[in-house]
């Protein structure tokens, strides 16, 4: 019988003292020996008390880690390796450790000609107790006979082995057969360069890189954090110097699909302005006259309705907006029914301008750029007396081997640790952490009191406290004398906008109070940061009397006036558009308000400020802005507007911004002067976003998200290189599949890695929060069973849970029992209902791939329309999910039709992340025919099964658990892709929907939705 092969051999080591006695480490439940597949591993064994502290393996999954393993890597065929019986002087020597029958065991001799590596070491670690903390972290002798340090300097390793020959043999094969990682092939250079870009994509061509957090070298990281970005926008052609690229509005006959794909990907977002450049021309239709620019953005047929009954094929629709002024004002444009009795000359009237993000991905590329390059930053660090061993280590960390390098050419690898309790005063850090739950409280200071190099980790499933828990934090941050000033970030405009306003309710409450018991204390100024032409653009629209504009599809941005920089200029001005100061609010702030009111005033002359003398009079109104105007030309106005904006932002206890907004001059002022960062749902950030707005030097931070929803997204995720590939003559078989599979961004794999899950990764310790808040009991079990069942060893339902707390769930509940004959869920509990929708085909409209299914919609409005008036329930209570656009549309007309559904919240998947409802129901979107399609990514119905606090109904077909794959083919351009799902997760969620029992069948009508208007579109498309 064949020997079992084993993937590690357990192992002593053998120290050989100076007079060559052997003295033997013994494997032991605290330390243990492998040889393994790249080396020796020391395994430590860590405190298995994962209240406070939890550790992951470095493998991309959430996988517990109770050893931190330090790996010594054998250079593959760079050693030898020999083996022998003991003798009877090692049989002597080693009796104590050995048992009467030695006959298994050998004595291996391994000697190293090239270095080795090392990995693990000088990683965060907390042992199981004291005497094996202190061998990893202090280097004490472990077992008073080496030290770490002395055993990971050696060249030769003497191993004790209990194995057969043949066992060895092969763990050396397996050693030397290791593949020695080549390079990615892109060169030592990582600036943004579109020149060099053209050259190395096309010629690097090829299959996928698997992502990883551990790199040979630094270039090698910096490679594939930057070519992540460069290979979403770069296209397959050389790129000439430019950010944007053009092409018309009919494409039939010119594009190839790539640009299609290229152009429909430069599109994409909710927020996404373009813009569309008319030439004007003689009546000669030959010589040009002049250039007119309109701002334009991208419709399509899920989300206006202007399109109904127009034939977009192959077209790119638009809506156009007429500039308010200027040249553009006063042009008409001449207009065609079709593009083939449009006249020649005026078939080149028209371009399209997309801007690709390519701002965004440039910024992000300077951000790893700067992790090498440069002076520390941000600037404040510099005054950090072991800023330059911080930074070393920042960097070292992040290549993901560990400190060993630093440590071996005499750096000190001891990791610095921070206290971010420490300096707070007593009553102060107690009024902030009062808005910490109190079953989170004694490990919250627990975990805060020791971040090692300043890092701090959050993670927890939804309604469990995060972004409460990352506004004390910020709160408390700001008093602490050490800190005062917090950059706060988060992916979108809609994360930012939440994480500040739950900011703002702790600082509130939290301020008052302290204010109440006579501490003296202000309240915090809470800067929210847009782009500075819009803060700009709108505080002078105030100041000069016009009305702000309105934002909307047609108009679309995320500015809102209260927290903006406008709002606080115009505040510090003295302007009636917005509350006035008090001397209640923050100091600096209030100390410029009053000197700018001395001038508005004419009652005090301060030289510093005087320029601002007639701007503080044109706000308060001293000044008519026909008399301003007529003193201060507009450039020099926009030049105080801008000076007067800086002074303001200087003094904000927090500005939070996106990522991309922080690389703005007037964002980067305030975070070079930051001593700490907060990033909520840090999770769905890119590792170039956090190091856009960390920098490259320690200083405080805290992520906080949850790994086991959102990822970051690239456009380019799953797009294959070239669409419906063609075998060509020439090619074998072989080639032509690995070829057909080649992905568009080779690097697109790493956008998995988040700026929270690298940190995990890396090896730093986690603060998880394990009490359910938010959800009634029971509620959350769907995804505490699928997705989180590495937490039910701590997991419970708060009081807060109880069902007495949620009379909209009872109601409901008690409705949907008598209505439809559902089992009752398990005593003083709620749980979720799935309604088996029959005869609800999914559709497709030709412009793109988001499905919709009209007749699913009105059963959910027909359910709704009955509930509420049955219930007398709010709409504003109810909020309906759906994973397609197209459908998030199709249920907002039919819901238009009923007066009861106003008010009721529509949104897709993604976009509601963070945000909640009392009664949620999901809108699946696919059958039995179509199977999981989108549904089944499990990060996506994750944040779809958590939002609810009462309530939760789910639409969908039962049918989909019968669904068998399929070769498929499509014509739309993004249906190329290699995605692909883990559908364990969206099987495990209906079987079990299916085991309680609490179905309903519903049947679709048919007279909603007529299959021939499709069948009819679809031959159209063909």
């Amino acid at each position: 019988m064949a020997t079992p092969h084993r993937k590690q051999l357990s192992c002593d080591l053998i120290i050989r003292d100076a007079d060559e006695a052997l003295r033997l480490i013994s494997a032991s439940p605290e330390l243990a020996a492998n040889l393994v597949n790249k080396g020796i591993r020391l395994s430590f064994l860590r405190d298995p008390n994962r209240e406070t502290f939890s550790w992951y393996s470095a493998d991309l999954t959430m996988t517990d880690s109770a050893l931190h393993h330090i790996t010594i890597e054998l250079p593959p065929r760079g050693f030898t390796l020999t083996f022998h019986n003991l003798t009877t002087d090692e049989k002597t020597a080693l009796s104590n450790h050995l048992p009467e029958d030695t006959s298994g065991y050998k004595i291996v001799e391994i000697n190293c000609k090239a270095s080795t590596t090392v990995t693990g070491f000088g990683l965060p670690f907390h042992g199981a107790n004291e005497t094996v903390d202190a061998w990893v972290n202090q280097h004490t002798s472990i077992k008073d006979i080496i030290s770490l340090p002395d055993i990971l300097r050696q060249n030769t390793f003497t191993l004790l082995v209990k194995a057969t020959s043949i066992e060895i043999t092969r763990a050396v094969s397996t050693i030397n057969s290791q593949l020695i990682p080549g390079d990615y092939g892109y060169g030592e250079e990582h600036w943004w360069d579109m020149g060099r870009y053209s050259k190395q994509i096309p010629a690097n061509r090829g299959s996928a890189f698997p992502p990883t957090i551990r790199f040979k070298n630094e270039n090698e990281r910096n490679t594939a954090l930057t070519q992540t970005h460069v290979q979403d926008k770069v296209g397959t052609d050389p790129i000439k110097e430019s950010v944007k690229f053009v092409c018309l509005l009919e494409l039939k006959d010119i594009f190839d699909p790539e640009h299609w794909r290229a152009a429909h990907r430069a599109l994409r977002g909710d927020l996404n302005k373009v813009k569309v450049t008319f030439t004007l021309k003689e009546r000669d239709e030959k010589h040009q006259t002049g250039l007119v620019v309109w701002e334009a953005v991208p419709l399509t047929f899920a989300t206006c309705e202007e399109l109904k009954g127009i034939e977009i094929r192959n077209r790119i629709a638009l809506g156009l907006t007429r500039p308010p002024a200027g040249l553009g004002h006063d042009f008409d444009p001449i207009a065609y029914d079709d593009y083939e009795t449009a006249k020649d000359g005026r078939r080149e009237n028209l371009q399209l301008h997309l801007e690709s993000g390519l701002h965004g991905d440039t910024q992000r590329v300077g951000g790893i750029f700067r992790l090498s390059n440069g002076p520390a930053l941000p600037t404040t660090m510099k005054s950090d007396p072991l800023a330059v061993l911080k930074r070393l280590m920042f960097n070292e960390v992040l290549i993901g081997k560990g400190l060993w390098d630093l440590e071996k050419d005499g750096v000190r690898a001891a990791m610095p640790h921070f206290d971010l309790l420490h300096d707070v005063a007593p009553v102060v850090r107690d009024a902030c952490l009062q808005n910490v739950f109190e079953d989170d409280r004694e490990r919250v200071q627990k975990y805060f009191s020791k971040l090692h190099l300043g890092l701090g980790l959050v993670s927890g499933p939804p309604g469990t406290g995060k972004s409460h828990l990352a506004s004390a934090i910020v709160v408390l941050m700001c008093h602490n004398p050490a800190l005062r000033q917090v950059y706060v970030s988060a992916a979108s405009n809609g994360a930012t906008d939440n994480i500040l306003e739950r900011i703002h309710d702790v600082a509130t409450k939290t301020t008052t109070n302290l204010i109440d018991c006579g501490v003296d204390v202000k309240h915090l100024m809470l800067v929210r940061g847009y782009s500075i032409h819009t803060e700009t653009e709108n505080c002078n629209k105030v100041l000069f009397g016009k009305p702000l504009p309105e934002y909307g599809i047609w108009n679309p941005s995320p500015w809102k006036l209260e927290h903006s920089l406008c709002w606080w200029t115009l505040r510090v001005l003295g302007s009636n558009a917005v509350p006035p100061l008090t001397p209640n609010d923050n100091a600096e702030l209030f100390d410029l308000h009053e000197r700018l009111s001395a001038h508005a005033s004419d009652s005090v002359s301060d030289a510093s400020i005087f320029k601002f003398r007639s701007l503080a009079k044109l706000a308060r109104g001293v000044l008519s802005v026909a008399q301003y105007q007529s003193t201060e030309k507009p450039d020099h106005h926009a030049k105080l507007v801008r000076q007067l904006m800086e002074l303001v932002i200087g003094c904000a206890n927090v500005v939070a911004t996106t990522p991309v907004a922080s690389a703005c001059w007037i964002y980067r002022t305030f975070n070079d002067q930051a001593k700490a960062v907060v990033f909520d749902e840090a999770a769905t950030l890119f590792c170039s976003d956090g190091l856009l707005v960390y920098g490259n030097t320690p200083r405080p931070m805290i992520a906080i998200g949850d790994p086991m929803q959102l990822a970051p997204v690239l456009s380019t995720a799953f797009e294959l290189l070239q669409i419906r590939r063609k075998k060509c003559s020439w090619e074998r078989w072989s080639d032509h599949h690995r070829i057909r599979l080649w992905p568009t961004n080779r690097f697109a794999g790493f956008a998995q890695i988040s700026w929270l899950s690298w940190f995990i990764h890396l090896g730093w310790p986690v603060f998880h929060l394990y009490t359910q808040h938010r959800m009634a009991e029971d509620l959350f079990d769907l995804s505490l069973d699928t997705v989180y069942t590495s937490l039910k060893p701590h997991f419970k339902y708060s009081p807060m849970c109880r069902i007495t707390n949620f009379p909209i769930g009872i109601d409901v509940e008690e409705y949907l029992q008598q209505k439809y004959k559902i089992p009752a869920p398990a005593a003083n509990t709620l749980a979720p209902v799935f309604f088996d929708c029959r005869k609800c085909p999914i559709r497709k409209y030709p412009d793109n791939e988001s499905r919709l299914n009209p007749r699913q919609a009105d059963l959910i409005a027909d359910l709704l329309v009955d509930m509420i008036r049955e219930l007398k329930l709010s709409p504003a209570d109810i909020a309906v999910l759906t994973p397609y656009r197209a459908n998030f549309r199709a249920i907002g007309n039919r819901f238009k039709k009923e007066p009861e559904l106003q008010g009721v919240a529509c949104s897709t998947f993604d976009t509601f992340q963070g945000r909640e409802a009392q009664i949620v129901v999901l809108a699946l979107c696919v059958t039995r025919e179509s199977g999981p399609l989108f549904v089944g990514n499990p990060r996506s119905l994750n944040v779809a099964l958590t939002r609810q606090r009462s309530g939760l109904l789910i639409f969908g077909d039962m049918g989909v658990l019968d669904f068998k794959a399929k070769e498929t083919t499509t014509d739309f351009i993004g249906s190329d892709s290699g995605q692909r799902f883990n559908l364990r997760m969206f099987h495990d969620v209906l079987k079990t929907l299916r085991r309680s029992r609490r179905v309903v069948q519903l049947e679709g009508k048919r007279g909603i939705d007529h299959d021939g208007y499709w069948e009819g579109m679809e031959r159209k498309k063909k």
